[in-house]
C-alpha cells in the first residue's frame, strides 16, 4: 500500500509536471501570439506585464509612448516642428515729405546771385566808413588757420567779407534785410566718415527785418577760386531763413557733435484754444552741391506756457557762434 501511494504520487506528480508544462507552452503562445498582433497591428497597447503578486497589469500607456523612466539618451533623435507665432508688426519710422513750404523770401530789389564766381579777391580789410561793423573769426578753408569775417553797411547795402588766413579775401552784398546784425560761422554739411565730410566751417550772415524779425543767410568760402558762394534752398533759391519773434514764432539752431553738423529750424503757429502747432525740420546737404534739403520733418502741438518770454526763447538763433546776440 505505500507502494502503491508512492507511485499514485509519483504518478500525480508527472501529471502535474505535464499540465504545467502544456500551460506555460499556452502562456508562452499567448504571449508570442499578442506580441505578434500588437507588431501587426502597428502598436497597439502594451503587452500585460506580469505583476509581482503573478497575475498581470495593464499598461495605461497609448500608442508611441515613452516609459517615463526612459533617459534623454535613450529617446529618438527628433526634430520637432517650430511653433507657430503670430508675426509681430514693427512701425518703421516713415518721414513724411514737408508740406511747410520755405520760409517766405524777403522782399529785394535785386536777388541775391547763387552762381559761382571765378577768381575773386577784394580790400584787405573793410573800408574806414563801414556801419554796424561786426567781426567774428573761423576756419572757412579747413587749413587749421584763422579767418576773419566780417559784416557790415555800406551805400549800397549790407556786405559779407572774408579774409583768411593765407591771405584769400571776398566781399559780396547779401541782397536781403535792412542792415547788418550779426555774422557767424557753424558746420552745416558736416558728416565725418563720408568721402566730402564737409570740414570747412560755413559762415552765417545775420540782417534785419523789424523789431522782432531777422533774416539769416548761409555761406560756403570756395576754396578753389577764393569766392564766397550762397547756399540754397533745394528750390535753388539762395538759403535765406526768417527768424520770427511775432506771429508765426521761427527759430534756427547750428548743430555740431563733432561727428555731424547740421541745420535744424523750428517753427510755433498760433492756432485754436491757446496752442501752437510745430513743425521741425532737419536740413542736410545735397550731394556735392551747396544745397540744404530737409532730410527729416515732424510736426506737433505744444500748449502755451503760461510766460510768454518762454516761447520766445525758440525763436532765436543758438549754436552759431554769432558775433553777437540776434536780438
Amino acid at each position: 500500500m505505500g507502494f502503491q501511494a508512492e507511485a499514485t504520487s509519483a504518478g500525480d506528480s508527472e501529471a502535474e509536471g505535464e499540465e504545467m508544462g502544456r500551460g506555460r507552452l499556452a502562456f508562452a503562445a499567448a504571449v508570442v501570439s499578442c506580441l505578434l498582433a500588437a507588431c501587426g497591428s502597428g502598436g497597439g497597447e502594451a503587452a500585460p506585464t506580469p505583476s509581482e503578486g503573478g497575475g498581470t497589469a495593464t499598461s495605461a500607456a497609448t500608442t508611441s509612448s515613452v516609459n517615463a523612466m526612459t533617459t534623454s539618451g535613450d529617446l529618438p533623435s527628433t526634430t520637432l516642428a517650430p511653433e507657430t507665432t503670430v508675426a509681430t508688426t514693427v512701425a518703421v519710422p516713415v518721414t513724411p515729405a514737408p508740406t511747410a513750404a520755405p520760409p517766405p523770401p524777403p522782399v529785394v530789389t535785386a536777388a541775391p546771385t547763387t552762381a559761382p564766381r571765378a577768381q575773386c579777391i577784394a580790400a584787405f580789410d573793410p573800408p574806414a566808413d563801414a556801419a554796424n561793423l561786426k567781426a567774428t573769426y573761423a576756419d572757412v578753408d579747413a587749413d587749421g588757420r584763422i579767418d576773419v569775417l566780417w559784416l557790415y553797411d555800406a551805400a549800397d547795402g549790407t556786405h559779407l567779407q572774408v579774409r583768411t588766413g593765407r591771405g584769400a579775401t571776398d566781399n559780396v552784398i547779401l541782397g536781403y534785410g535792412t542792415g547788418a546784425v550779426a555774422v557767424g560761422s557753424g558746420q552745416v554739411d558736416l558728416a565725418m566718415g563720408s568721402a566730402d565730410p564737409g570740414t570747412p566751417q560755413e559762415i552765417l550772415a545775420v540782417t534785419s527785418a523789424g523789431d522782432a524779425r531777422r533774416l539769416v543767410g548761409v555761406y560756403g568760402f570756395a576754396i578753389a577760386t577764393g569766392c564766397l558762394q550762397s547756399f540754397t534752398f533745394d528750390q535753388g533759391n539762395p538759403f535765406v531763413y526768417l527768424i520770427s519773434r511775432q506771429g508765426a514764432l521761427s527759430g534756427l539752431r547750428c548743430v555740431n557733435d563733432g561727428v555731424n553738423g547740421h541745420l535744424e529750424s523750428f517753427t510755433a503757429s498760433p492756432a485754436a484754444g491757446d496752442a501752437f502747432t510745430t513743425t521741425h525740420q532737419v536740413f542736410g546737404r545735397q550731394d556735392k552741391t551747396r544745397r540744404l534739403v530737409p532730410v527729416s520733418y515732424d510736426s506737433g502741438t505744444l500748449p502755451a506756457p503760461a510766460d510768454p518770454a518762454a516761447l520766445a526763447l525758440g525763436s532765436d538763433i543758438t549754436g552759431c557762434s554769432l558775433s553777437q546776440p540776434a536780438f
